[in-house]
């Protein structure tokens, strides 16, 4: 490397061989910073490449352990089940059958990476409180280093030295360095793990779930498939990438599908199958632009539902024979002779029983229709006109319990499309609703709105009101609030489901707002027929049909 020329000069000597010395020493800290430096890359490519955790804490601890020449090398990953570790011995020969005895990491240590936020160097393991001895511990030092995720502590890396004073600050930088990137494949490899399993869960609900469930691209391509939904279609074979077939009787599927593109939201309801099953059909959109169909076998139900809606029908009917005949015979002991006080007061109860028999058995009836799909016979009407006339019904009602009936006329002619007698049958229930749940000189009052493309009708009453809890179910069949002061007055609770079933076969809806003490006021919203008179022929049209009602 270097000469020295005669005469030998023992200073000149000893300052060259310094010189050389530094220089050596200077290559082989570069040279050791070059291999570390090329580790970084290496290491990072060979973890990235793994999603098996035994496999990257096996390559993980020896990388870095063979190149900081460590004793023992232990690593903690902390998963959402619990805790994993894994003990490298560097001291022993690597052979399938000899592992290492478990190193037990001092919970102090992963505490204070956790909290500290970075890695930290144990120069001496006796004189450092940080540090608690294994059995047969032969560690004199060791570096510490914590591995983070994007929100929380994933583990801990920690090697060990027999040397007190081994580990130095770049040896700290060089893990640190390492450790982010073994965080990476960590969370990587968490992610792989969860989604496997979150697959297999949903593997296992597809192949056991008794509905049918399909995905469609969003060019209405079959995309996904369970055995149930795969067993529907007996006719053709159901292929992935392909279209339903058209002219196979599913119509009412594809129908469905496009509804729902159009819609471009949720979209639920019944379609018919070639075989003559009725499904309960639930779609709903991916954000590929998909969807998902969940179909749900209803055809039990429905013949359930229409044998019992038969079975009322024809019980009602023939209900009606002997319910007139205790009304008429009642009215006719009268005529047969004098009765006493008790006696009167005995044919009035069975006059009213009779009465109210006769309005469940009709309510019953009409439900029965509605159910069985019984065609409205829709027509263009005047609402306001058909409200007044039912107002104008009403009026000895209310006189009688000393209320005032208003109906709040308007300059405009509101013009509905429905079914006349279904809507006279629902406006007069929520009136004489009105009328019966409030007090004596009460006020109830009729009006019309319009807001954009709907109709809003409000019956409004200053009677007793609802409480909350029963607000959610008032329009649920054979359903009366109980314990509101007016428990005596007669009803059956099905005017409001009545009320209901009207108002959406004429695709409207209905709301009621109650507060007990204070009232209630009920809003029926139908669609706007779109021909509307304004002005003096419409105040005309009321004034006309102020002087038929008179």
């Amino acid at each position: 490397d270097d000469y020295v020329t005669k005469p030998f000069d023992r200073k000149e000597l000893f300052a060259r061989i310094r010189t050389k010395l530094r220089v050596k020493q200077a290559e082989d800290v570069i040279r050791r910073r070059n291999r570390e430096l090329n580790l970084l890359p290496e290491i990072g490519k060979d973890l990235s490449a793994r999603l098996n955790m035994e496999e990257l804490a096996t390559v993980l601890l020896k990388r870095t352990g063979e190149t900081l020449g460590a004793m023992l090398g232990h690593i903690v990953i902390l998963n959402p089940n619990g805790m994993y570790q894994k003990t490298y011995a560097f001291d022993k020969p690597a052979s399938p059958t000899d592992h290492p005895a478990q190193y037990v990491l001092p919970a102090r240590l992963l505490e204070i990476a956790n909290k500290a936020h970075q890695g930290f160097i144990i120069d001496d393991t006796l004189n450092d409180a940080r540090w608690v001895p294994n059995e047969n511990d032969l560690a004199r030092s060791a570096v510490v280093v914590p591995m983070f995720g994007r929100h929380h502590l994933l583990g801990l890396l920690l090697l060990t030295n027999e040397q007190t004073n081994y580990f130095k600050l770049e040896h700290l930088l060089l893990l640190q360095a390492i450790c982010s990137q073994a965080s990476i494949a960590i969370e990587n490899a968490q992610l792989y793990d969860k989604m496997a399993q979150e697959q297999q869960r949903l593997a296992a609900v597809l192949q056991g779930a008794a509905d049918a469930i399909l995905m469609f691209d969003k060019e209405s391509h079959l995309t996904l498939v369970n055995p149930a939904g795969q067993k529907l279609f007996t006719d053709y074979e159901l292929k992935i990438g392909q279209p339903l077939v058209e002219d196979r009787g599913y119509g009412a599927l594809i129908a469905a599908l496009k509804e729902m593109r159009r819609l471009n939201a949720a979209f639920s309801g019944e379609i018919g199958w070639p075989d003559q099953r009725v499904f309960s059909a639930s779609l709903t959109p991916v954000k590929e632009g998909g969807c998902v169909v969940v179909l749900h076998d209803v055809t039990y139900f429905k013949n359930l539902e229409k044998v019992k809606n038969e079975f009322i029908a024809t019980a009602s009917h023939d209900l009606r024979n002997p319910i007139t005949s205790v009304k008429g015979f009642s009215m006719l002991i009268k005529q047969a002779g004098p009765l006493n006080e008790i006696q009167e007061d005995f044919v009035q109860r069975i006059q009213n029983a009779a009465t109210n028999m006769g309005e469940l058995v009709e309510n019953m009836l009409d439900l029965a229709k509605t159910d069985m799909g019984v065609e409205p016979n829709h027509e263009i009407m005047d609402l306001d006109a058909l409200l007044l006339k039912i107002a104008d019904e009403f009026q000895p009602a209310a006189q009688a319990k000393q209320q005032s009936l208003l109906f709040e006329e308007t300059a405009t002619r509101f013009q509905v499309r429905g079914d006349a007698l279904q809507l006279r049958q629902a406006f007069r229930n929520l009136i004489g609703n009105a009328i019966k749940y409030s007090p004596e000189g009460g006020t109830v009052t009729i009006s019309i709105q319009e807001d954009a493309d709907v109709i809003n009708i409000q019956i409004k009453d200053d009677g007793y009101g609802i409480p909350p809890g029963d607000l959610p179910f008032v329009f649920n069949r054979f359903y009366r609030v109980r314990n509101n002061g007016h428990d005596e007055i007669e009803g059956n609770g099905l005017g409001l489901a009545i009320v209901k079933s009207v108002i959406e076969q004429h695709d409207g809806t209905i709301d009621v707002q109650s507060e007990v003490g204070v009232g209630s006021c009920f809003t029926v919203s139908l669609p706007y027929f779109l021909e509307q008179n304004v002005g003096m022929n419409s105040s005309l049209v009321l004034s006309q049909t102020k002087e038929e009602l008179s």
